[in-house]
């Protein structure tokens, strides 16, 4: 909220307390309540679906983060901040080479260039069944797509060994 932008909060269908929806509320976050299936990419799908295609073409941008992963310290006004200065399409914390070289998925920051794109592919695919197909199919296959339509990509974060073995580095920054 402390970015200016609008936020949707995806979450699976569940009962929330009291407390949780007055938060949501008085920081005008919209609440999202879809099946846990698909992973990230599934319930961003169904959001994306739900939202009306007009809706969708007024963003200027659009950014998901899984809060599982992202939430360590609170730096999402210096990260939007970055990724805006970032002359790339499409901008995420760290990237990975395993199969292709691919942005991680679990933050996005998409400009409005490659916002119709990217809702376009995601709303043609089925949900993943598994992790393995979500990562390979879905994370992957995105970055592996986008760069093929002309997009550019490119992370804020570069580690000197694959990401997945720099988790120490990744933390001490």
């Amino acid at each position: 909220c402390q970015t200016g932008f609008s936020v949707a909060y995806l979450t699976n269908s569940r009962d929330l307390d009291a407390s949780a929806h007055a938060f949501f509320k008085s920081h005008q976050i919209e609440l999202f309540f879809t099946e846990n299936r698909g992973y990230d990419f599934g319930m961003w799908r169904r959001y994306i679906a739900y939202t009306a295609k007009f809706r969708r073409e007024e963003w200027e941008r659009l950014v998901l983060i899984n809060d599982s992963i992202v939430y360590f310290q609170n730096r999402f006004v210096q990260i939007f901040h970055a990724a805006e200065k970032n002359a790339a399409d499409i901008v995420s914390l760290t990237e990975n080479d395993e199969m292709a070289p691919h942005l991680q998925s679990f933050f996005l920051y998409l400009k409005a260039s490659a916002i119709g794109a990217f809702c376009e592919r995601l709303l043609n695919e089925p949900d993943s069944e598994s992790f393995y197909e979500a990562v390979a199919q879905k994370e992957v296959g995105f970055s592996v797509a986008m760069r093929k339509l002309g997009f550019s990509l490119e992370a804020l974060i570069h580690t000197e060994r694959p990401v997945l073995f720099s988790y120490p580095e990744l933390i001490a920054d």
